[in-house]
């Protein structure tokens, strides 16, 4: 029996056959989306999907207490985290690249092996402690908004909750452009 061809779209389907007195039928299911089942650009490991983001990671891709550019806002048990990028769909966290004047850098400057923030539309440009709707909440402000040009890739946003590698987290977004949370 030849199978019908599914969409490319699905990456996992389970092909269930019932055969009952003869009759053969196909069915098909995906896979539950798992939380760590996303896959929102390159990486090597898979990132929690945007539907399942904890409720205490905020995006804004236009925030008014950032002059109107992007923003991650943290709560709870994520308001002391280490470190917070966004990463685009190449898993880069510093762009545009060296070379690219960003920021005022130099290339050797973006270059280096720990060039500044200012450097990098994906790192944080400024951040503060404020009470947000009755909660202490992080703001982390970005030099671009996140409906501009150079935030049009952005796929995630990486949390390193300690200063260690084993501490990452990774949350998919929707689209840069739409709020999470």
């Amino acid at each position: 029996m030849q199978l019908p061809i599914f969409g490319t779209s699905m990456k996992y389907i389970v092909i269930l056959f019932l055969a009952l007195g003869g009759i053969v039928a196909t069915a098909e299911a995906a896979i539950p989306n798992l939380p760590e089942n996303c896959q929102c650009g390159r990486t090597v490991r898979r990132a929690v999907c945007a539907a399942n983001v904890p409720k205490d990671v905020l995006y804004r891709p236009k925030f008014s207490g950032c002059g109107g550019k992007a923003a991650v806002l943290l709560r709870g048990d994520f308001t002391d985290s280490f470190s917070v990028v966004v990463r685009d769909s190449q898993n880069r966290d510093r762009f545009p690249p060296a070379g690219s004047g960003y920021g005022g850098c130099s290339f050797a400057l973006a270059n280096s092996a720990s060039p500044p923030a200012r450097c990098s539309a994906f790192k944080a440009s400024s951040e503060y402690i404020a009470e947000i709707n009755g909660k202490r909440t992080r703001v982390i402000c970005f030099p671009e908004t996140g409906v501009s040009s150079r935030f049009a890739d952005v796929r995630r946003i990486t949390i390193k909750v300690r200063n260690s590698a084993a501490s990452l987290k990774r949350y998919c977004l929707n689209k840069s452009y739409l709020p999470l949370n």
